[in-house]
């Protein structure tokens, strides 16, 4: 357990609300400050330790010192920011990682109670950790596979994502608004008006032809759009890790080719490189069929008028989450772990074990991802 009070610390964890992406933060100090008093909140918590609901879950990249923390060897966990005063991220937080040696004992420690190794809230933990994102629409499926089910409001996008996915949704909801909209001029302020509400998750009035068009109630008709949102965010990410995925594939090979001709490890990680840029662009060419699988149903709506596909797609939506948001967050770590650890100049050169561990991690993380209702066909 780590006490984070140092000013470098503090002021990360202060800027979290504004800065951290909603791939790496599940920032529930803020969740329980905007929506602490709403009854779905008090009904339906993420943990029933109130504390934990007070607490930052945070995708980190493992250094050097922390990976002896572990027992088995891995590149990165699931770190735990408990905050002295969750009125005041400024005093600090304690720290540990999801499954570090002595886990629950350090977690019972900060908490005040015992037994806490078979607990319902202990598995919650368990599922979070497995996951390689924490993403909402990931999340939310895996919670359902421990029955937890929380409110609506802990599966929204991070503040720091929101003008982006926005930006992006303008232009695919454009074929939307078209159909509602007589002129262009109409259509241009009505695509950034559905845009935003999608992404925010206010689905008003403005929405209520479709809705009815689809006859889906409202429950369903929210699911629907939740899952819209879904597609649309995941379409963003591959966006901006497509033009990265190339080059990562290229700096791979370009290190490895610096280790001398007679090199003992040469051979191997000549290799391991060839398949990693096999493996990036495998994962890339999965995530793109189940996008296709929604481009397909979207465009039958939006050139035809007729709502039947795009809805049935929507109500599957759900089942290939797991497949499109496993592969997304495989190329987001691989992208963004090489960068973190060779992206600065003064950044240490690697010995070849060391790149052997990274590539190795790589490769299993890409090759070893869930089928999908999509991709077993």
């Amino acid at each position: 357990m780590k006490n984070v009070a140092n000013t470098d610390e503090v002021r990360s964890l202060t800027n979290l609300r504004t800065t951290a992406s909603t791939a790496r933060v599940l920032n529930l100090t803020a969740i329980f400050d905007e929506f602490g008093q709403t009854t779905a909140y008090k009904a339906q918590p993420f943990f029933t330790i109130s504390m934990l609901n007070r607490a930052i879950f945070i995708k980190h990249k493992l250094r050097s010192d922390e990976q002896t923390m572990f027992e088995n060897s891995r590149t990165s966990a699931t770190k735990i920011l408990l905050p002295i005063d969750g009125d005041d991220l400024g005093i600090g937080a304690q720290s540990f990682f999801v499954g570090q040696i002595g886990f629950a004992g350090l977690l019972g420690q900060s908490l005040g109670m015992s037994g806490l190794s078979h607990s319902d809230d202990m598995n919650v933990l368990k599922a979070m950790d497995d996951l390689p994102s924490l993403d909402p629409f990931l999340l939310r499926e895996r919670l359902k596979a421990v029955n937890r089910k929380p409110a609506a409001c802990y599966f929204n996008l991070a503040q720091a994502d929101v003008n982006g996915v926005v930006s992006f949704a303008v232009a695919e909801v454009a074929p939307l608004a078209e159909m509602m909209c007589a002129t262009k001029e109409l259509m241009v302020k009505y695509s950034a008006k559905l845009a935003r509400k999608i992404i925010l998750n206010e689905n008003g009035l403005e929405f209520e032809p479709l809705r009815q068009a689809m006859q889906l109630d409202r429950r369903a008709f929210d699911e629907g759009m939740f899952c819209w949102k879904a597609f649309i965010y995941y379409k963003w990410r591959l966006s901006l890790l497509e033009p990265q995925l190339a080059g990562l594939a290229r700096d791979v090979a370009r290190r490895v080719s610096r280790l001398r001709p007679g090199h003992p490890m040469r051979p191997t990680l000549l290799e391991m490189g060839r398949r990693i840029g096999g493996a990036l662009s495998q994962c890339h060419k999965a995530a793109m069929t189940v996008l296709d699988i929604y481009e397909t149903a979207y465009q039958s709506m939006t050139q035809t008028g007729k709502t039947k596909d795009f809805r049935d797609f929507l109500v599957k939506a759900p089942d290939y989450f797991n497949a499109l948001g496993h592969r997304v967050a495989g190329l987001d770590h691989s992208v963004s772990y090489w960068t973190y650890r060779f992206g600065s100049d003064f950044a240490a050169a690697p010995s070849a074990e060391e790149i052997a561990d990274i590539l190795a991690d790589f490769l299993e993380i890409l090759t070893s991802l869930p089928p999908g209702p999509a991709l077993a066909a």
